[in-house]
């Protein structure tokens, strides 16, 4: 588990190949925000031959075998220690090791 997350991002040209796909000018703030915000975890923006895949807000998935679906992400996740906004200190690690 060493190094940024990896974020997957469809080209350009798949983007507009998405019928149903935002402004392109969408796809490029989404991009300048990924790369600017002060996650508590670091990223890197990937642009691969992909399709853009557009989901309902009410269906989240993760990709089979990520940290997003281990005990650990999930308790992550609902302490909200993915959101940008939080300020990590070594005392709220405690229950995880």
């Amino acid at each position: 588990m060493e190094g940024p997350d990896i974020i997957y991002f469809p080209t350009e040209t798949n983007w507009k190949q998405t019928s149903n796909a935002p402004a392109n000018s969408v796809r490029e703030e989404v991009i300048f925000l990924l790369e600017r915000i002060d996650w508590t975890r670091d990223l890197k923006i990937v642009e691969l031959d992909i399709p853009l895949v557009i989901l309902d807000k009410g269906s989240l998935f993760f990709e089979q075998g990520s940290f997003e679906q281990t005990q650990g992400g999930i308790q992550v996740s609902a302490d909200g220690l993915f959101e940008p906004e939080v300020h990590l200190q070594m005392n709220k690690f405690e229950k995880y090791y």
